[in-house]
């Protein structure tokens, strides 16, 4: 009995140290949403400096969103600009729920954290500089209603793990 409790209490202990740990986490940030919804000509930009050409990173979009966002996926349209203008852009479908209807992501009631990556790739910038990440809901409604706020993350390759290496 004493080992089982000791042996929860050690897992237990991992798991806090495990989840307070930010690990190299180089960008984190979220903009929030208009109350009356997110317009299609609103852009979520993120503003992200770049200093290390070598190594790989890891970029996530985070949404959160309430039980008022009416559809099971979203739309967006993702842009990565530097100084020398577009490096990257593209459009992609992101599930938010299941078949069932039951929302996908972290959150209790009717608010939900989904994060999403931004490619299944690594990045890798090839000058140092600042890059702005564009993001814009691309769906058929011109104003989404439930969406609370769209974030950004970026973590360096050393500790996020990704499928893979592509230059940007």
């Amino acid at each position: 009995m004493v080992r089982k409790v000791l042996r929860i209490s050690s897992v237990f202990s991992l798991l806090i140290l495990f989840a307070s740990c930010t690990g190299n986490k180089v960008f984190d940030e979220y903009k929030q949403m208009n109350t009356l919804g997110w317009h299609s000509d609103s852009i979520a930009n993120f503003n992200v400096n770049v200093t290390d050409t070598l190594d790989d990173y890891a970029v996530y979009i985070k949404l959160r969103h309430d039980h008022n966002y009416p559809f099971k996926n979203i739309w967006f349209f993702r842009t990565i600009t530097s100084e020398r203008g577009v490096e990257y852009a593209d459009t992609i479908n992101y599930v938010l729920a299941d078949d069932m209807g039951k929302w996908l992501g972290k959150g209790i009631g009717d608010k939900k954290l989904v994060t999403m990556p931004l490619r299944t790739q690594a990045l890798r910038f090839n000058k140092p500089g600042e890059y702005e990440f564009g993001i814009q809901h691309g769906m058929r409604d011109t104003v989404l209603s439930g969406i609370l706020e769209i974030g950004l993350e970026v973590f360096s390759r050393n500790i996020a793990d990704s499928n893979g290496k592509e230059e940007n």
